[in-house]
């Protein structure tokens, strides 16, 4: 079997412990791939039309992504243990892993004494899908008084009823002329400041768009996706 992976994509990582856990790891020939949002990997496009990874083709030529549907494939080819195949235990797994995939698209940008700076890259329109996932797992959104994380406002100098959640940018083809769309909005003052409170300087100057600082934007070899169209 092949499987197209890179070795930043956390969601290949969890086919790859999959394979690990049933035993079927050494039947896997791992093909590097690049997966970008606008310049696509031809190894991949070929095989599957979306360009994402994981993608797996199996020793009768059978081609599956999602890494959902990957480690069902194993589960099944191996002994099955993983995913329960019927009843509401099947239904529990597959709600944990729709929690970890969703959580998996944060990526820590900074860290400091208090808090952490992530990016995340969203799959679907759902409401407050980032805010839920974030509380789920004990991380809550700071200032967000709606799930738990208002509490953690006074530590980033944040204004009453402001969390720290911010739209910074949109990359997408233009359905009609094909051009890559690429729209940025920089973090406001408010959100700029209280970077700077939890950086030890309340008074330091911070660029226009500090985001540019950590990385945010970078579509390079710490985020083979830099969208939601990379991985999965």
């Amino acid at each position: 079997m092949k499987l197209f992976y890179s070795q930043t994509s956390p969601f290949v990582r969890k086919c790859l412990v999959t394979a690990h856990e049933l035993g079927l790891a050494p039947r896997l020939e791992l093909k590097p791939a690049a997966a970008h949002p606008v310049n696509r990997d031809r190894s991949v496009v070929e095989r599957n039309p979306l360009g994402k990874i994981p993608t797996l083709v199996t020793d009768a030529g059978a081609v599956f992504f999602d890494s959902r549907v990957i480690c069902e494939y194993l589960n099944g080819l191996g002994d099955g243990h993983l995913l329960p195949t019927v009843g509401e235990a099947r239904f529990a797994i597959l709600t944990d892993q729709a929690l970890a995939d969703g959580l998996m698209d944060a990526a820590v940008l900074a860290r400091y004494e208090s808090v952490d700076l992530l990016r995340a890259r969203l799959h679907t329109g759902r409401t407050h899908q980032i805010r839920v996932h974030l509380a789920s797992a004990g991380h809550p959104v700071v200032g967000d008084d709606t799930y738990g994380g208002g509490g953690a406002r006074r530590l980033v100098a944040l204004p009453a009823h402001r969390h720290f959640l911010h739209a910074a940018w949109l990359r997408f083809r233009h359905p009609i002329t094909n051009a890559v769309m690429d729209l940025r909005a920089p973090l406001p003052a408010d959100l700029r400041r209280s970077l700077a409170a939890v950086s030890g300087d309340e008074q330091a100057t911070l660029p226009d768009d500090p985001l540019t600082d950590v990385g945010f934007y970078h579509l390079g070899s710490r985020d083979t996706s830099g969208d939601s169209s990379g991985d999965r």
